[in-house]
């Protein structure tokens, strides 16, 4: 079995259309929100490759004028120490982090908007788990966050206050009480 060469990798790229992304261009221009086509583009292949039936999407957004600062998917982690997946908003998180950025983009007030989407486009419930409502708390006056929205199963996003980050109960994700039960056996 040979790997795919890089012509053959882009023609599945080419192959994507846009459509699994429409009700995620709808639901964010109901906040005024405008994706740039690249990182639509990019949103749209991830969802289209993804072997998973859904795919979890964060946004940092500047408040001032909506415009997406950096963005993450979740993505899993192959190892047997350690196999979870990396959660979307930790991914996002982390980029900013990375990133050489401006004073001026340091100091403004940014909007955190987490979604999930399935392959077709389905829009679904993307609250956070118990550790990255923990990170985004712990995280949240270093980022200046202002707002943190998460999708649900309605088409809606629903505002998470500062306060609620460190009070709400939150579920466990899935690979932490796989990990869990593993270990106490």
């Amino acid at each position: 079995m040979s790997l795919p060469n890089r012509r053959e990798k882009n023609l599945k790229y080419k192959n994507t259309d846009l459509n699994n992304t429409i009700n995620l261009i709808h639901l964010l221009e109901n906040y005024n929100i405008q994706i740039p086509s690249n990182i639509l583009y990019d949103i749209s292949c991830n969802l289209f490759n993804n072997t998973y039936n859904n795919k979890h999407v964060s946004l940092l957004i500047d408040y001032r004028n909506n415009n997406i600062i950096t963005y993450g998917f979740n993505y899993y982690l192959k190892s047997d120490k350690f196999p979870f997946s990396l959660h979307s908003e930790i991914n996002t998180i982390n980029k900013h982090y990375r990133k050489k950025l401006t004073k001026n983009i340091n100091k403004t007030k940014k909007i955190l908007i987490i979604l999930k989407i399935s392959k077709i486009g389905v829009i679904g419930n993307s609250k956070p788990c118990q550790h990255c409502a923990n990170y985004i708390y712990n995280n949240y006056d270093n980022l200046n966050l202002t707002k943190i929205y998460y999708s649900n199963k309605n088409n809606i996003l629903e505002e998470l206050t500062k306060d609620e980050l460190n009070k709400k109960k939150f579920k466990l994700s899935a690979g932490f009480k796989r990990s869990y039960l593993d270990n106490k056996k």
